[in-house]
């Protein structure tokens, strides 16, 4: 039966609130007892009581009648006596006046408890106490429940997420795409970032309600024909706005004062504030009417009405008219290319997320605001300055790092970039079936197995367009990275070919995937980006071992000695005094991980090493802010995810059942993610 276990244990913890004091903990779990689990409970019973069966009794262990009449008559009793409000099971001369009394209150002090529990209100409190009988015995089997559609999705969660129906390219990432700011960041981790932003957020809030305040007696002040009393009218503007701020914020200049234990009064920094926000809305008021005046000269058209001027000057900052942006999600399934993760899949758990959900033909990812600053990083490098570009992300575990790699990636497809993608780094540096000693560079190694797999991605999502573009490798290339096995290829240097070749024979692998790669990184027909997740698991100890390498086969072969990790170290790489080269026209995008077990001062000094490089573009993923929680939830029961698959809008519409989730989740992605799942069970 389904979730029998969770019925069983609901009935017990509420039964528990109306069973008197002197009930036995054996009573307590008769009453709760199934009918066909009774006599079994009745017999151990009898042999805790020491009630031994008769001679006449069956083998399996059946207490004697007699016995099991007495039993159920002693519960039967207790029963009784329990709708009675008493307490226990006594005979009728063990009661005297005094006891019953005393029974009594406290049946009463019982019954003020259960109905103080019952007037509680709130999540787990407003949940039923008791099941029915009806309930408990009805037989409903999981192929009874009605399958998930998308009809039960709620409007109100409907109406929230918004999907674009098209993969959007990079240009369309860095430019054409709002998105809401991010969350604010915590005051433990980075102090003086918080100051910061809480000196901002108190500016921008004073702005809005100065430009509030002084909206109604600007209109006037503009209709005043002569300058000297409109300047009159401007001072005591200010004098106005300065005593209404005082009004509404006098706890704040009461806090500001006290903490300053001076003799002298502290500096006026609220006034200052008050003064230097309504300047800045009187001078853009300034320009607006320079603008229309100047407008309607050259128009010749005649001096425009002050309604008309008071009516633009209204969009003016005042936080009255402002848009609010909302998140947007992006669907992979909508790409158009074919297999654009083909071969290597999706970074992280992503591929978990999605299938979870009932939805299975949609791969949704939510835009936010850190993709679109890397968008706009790769655009500015590759087209406007046309040089590499290095890109490392961050953040703590879960906040949605190797969605943001995922996402570019799809999006550099889609441009028309060729990309290289590699989100299992602990699986690279781990699990490459073996590796041997290049044949051709004294010193390196390969792993084949691994090579092929890249080959083979390449050929499957961009052979079509290796094609197009006519890329070859030179001879130098081929010669460097092939050697005598240019001999299998005729006279064909094709990018294709090598490919087919890397895929078709696995000792030939790592030759064509070096060759290849060379080749993409020196071309400029296409920009070449390389997308690395777990790029952290790289810096630890290798886990690579080979006798040409250390004859006692002891110490592991360097990441950077191993050709198919060399040419992409170029971020955070210890080896300073050879640097790794970067491709012409293209960069590489790297992400750490916190889900694998890499050394901590592996992580550490590679986020060191890394900020002390000024040509890396750091990127620091934050956790959800709550609008974004918000419409994550909302995504989740239009895909049928967790406990919002049968939900009916009831949690995204519920302020407090939000705030609980984001509470538990700390506005992490995938903490938010198991949070909704979890209490399902809850």
């Amino acid at each position: 039966m389904l979730q029998a276990h969770h019925v069983r244990l609901s009935v017990y913890s509420s039964s528990l609130l109306s069973l008197p004091r002197g009930s036995d903990k054996a009573s307590r779990q008769l009453l709760l007892l199934p009918t066909v689990g009774k006599k079994a409970f009745l017999g151990s019973w009898a042999r805790r009581n020491r009630i031994r069966p008769g001679k006449d009794d069956d083998v399996d262990g059946d207490i004697d009648a007699d016995v099991e009449e007495e039993v159920e008559g002693y519960f039967s009793k207790l029963y009784m006596n329990q709708q009675r409000g008493g307490s226990g099971v006594k005979d009728d001369d063990e009661l005297d006046d005094d006891g019953e009394q005393g029974e009594l209150s406290y049946s009463e002090k019982q019954y003020q408890m259960r109905q103080a529990l019952l007037a509680q209100r709130g999540r787990l409190w407003s949940d039923p106490l008791e099941i029915t009988d009806q309930d408990f015995t009805k037989s409903v089997w999981w192929d009874d429940i009605p399958d998930w559609s998308p009809d039960v999705v709620s409007s109100i969660s409907l109406e929230r997420v918004k999907v674009l129906d098209h993969l959007p390219d990079l240009s369309e990432l860095a430019s054409k795409i709002e998105l809401p700011p991010p969350p604010p960041v915590l005051p433990s981790a980075d102090p003086k970032a918080y100051v910061k932003h809480r000196k901002q957020t108190e500016r921008q809030r004073i702005h809005a309600r100065v430009c509030q305040l002084a909206k109604e007696r600007v209109e006037e002040i503009i209709r005043i024909a002569d300058n000297h009393e409109k300047q009159n009218a401007v001072d005591e503007l200010f004098e106005y706005i300065e005593q209404q701020m005082r009004e509404e914020e006098g706890v704040l200049l009461v806090k500001r004062s006290t903490k300053v234990r001076r003799r002298k009064s502290p500096p006026a920094k609220f006034e200052m504030m008050v003064e230097h926000a309504l300047t800045e809305y009187l001078q853009e008021i300034n320009k607006r009417e320079e603008k229309a005046w100047l407008q309607a000269r050259n128009e010749v058209v005649g001096q425009p009405s002050t309604i008309q001027d008071v009516d633009s000057i209204s969009n003016a900052p005042d936080g009255t008219e402002k848009t609010t942006v909302t998140p947007l999600f992006v669907d992979l399934a909508k790409t158009t290319k074919k297999n654009i993760f083909a071969i290597s899949g999706v970074a992280g758990e992503l591929k978990e997320e999605w299938e979870l959900a009932a939805l299975k033909s949609s791969q949704r990812i939510m835009l936010r605001k850190c993709m679109t600053d890397m968008a706009k990083e790769i655009r500015e490098k590759v087209v406007i300055e046309e040089k590499p570009f290095k890109i490392f992300i961050q953040g703590r575990k879960g906040v949605g790092k190797s969605s943001a790699l995922t996402l570019l990636a799809a999006a550099a497809r889609e441009s028309g970039y060729i990309v290289l993608f590699l989100p299992d780094g602990d699986r690279y540096r781990k699990n490459g079936h073996y590796i041997e000693p290049c044949t051709i560079h004294h010193g390196m190694f390969n792993l084949p197995v691994l090579a092929k797999e890249m080959c083979e991605q390449l050929l499957e999502v961009h052979g079509e367009q290796l094609d197009s573009l006519g890329l070859c490798a030179t001879s130098e290339h081929s010669l460097s990275y092939l050697g005598n096995e240019l001999k299998l290829l005729s006279n064909s240097k094709k990018l294709t070919d090598l490919l087919r070749l890397g895929v078709s024979d696995v000792e030939n692998a790592s030759g064509c995937y070096s060759c290849v790669v060379a080749t993409l990184m020196e071309q400029t027909e296409a920009p070449f980006v390389v997308f690395m997740d777990e790029y952290n698991t790289y810096f630890e100890k290798g886990e690579y071992f080979h006798e040409a390498y250390d004859s006692d086969v002891v110490h592991p072969i360097p990441v950077e000695k191993i050709s198919f990790f060399q040419p992409f170290l170029s971020i955070g790489s210890k080896n300073k005094s050879g640097s790794v080269d970067m491709m012409k026209r293209g960069g590489i995008v790297a992400a750490i991980t916190y889900n694998r077990s890499v050394a901590k001062w592996a992580t550490e000094g590679l986020i060191n090493r890394v900020s002390q490089e000024t040509d890396v573009f750091v990127v620091d993923v934050p956790r959800y802010s709550k609008l974004e929680v918000e419409h994550v939830l909302a995504n989740y029961e239009c895909t049928g995810v967790g406990k919002l698959r049968f939900d009916n809008g009831k949690t995204v519409s519920d302020d407090q059942e939000v705030e609980f989730l984001r509470m538990m989740s700390g506005a992490v992605g995938t903490r938010l993610l198991d949070a909704t799942i979890w209490s399902m069970y809850a």
